[in-house]
């Protein structure tokens, strides 16, 4: 089983996005043909971008995940 982490993307420059997750970046490609611009969420699983989110979805699995993490 793999689990994708939401981020949200600071920059996307030659091929790669720079994703932030909860004050961590790193830099993913993506594995998607769709369009992804800075402020844009993506699901990010290992060093890939799988997948792209809306504001709403991301925010509530961030949400959602900041829960598991402080239990």
């Amino acid at each position: 089983m793999c689990i994708a982490i939401p981020g949200k993307v600071l920059a996307v420059e030659g091929g790669l996005l720079t994703v932030e997750f909860q004050g961590l970046k790193k830099s993913v490609k993506p594995a998607f043909k769709e369009s992804v611009k800075a402020g844009d969420y993506v699901l990010v699983r290992s060093d890939l971008a799988v997948g792209k989110l809306s504001e709403r979805e991301a925010l509530e699995s961030i949400s959602l995940w900041d829960e598991l993490v402080n239990v």
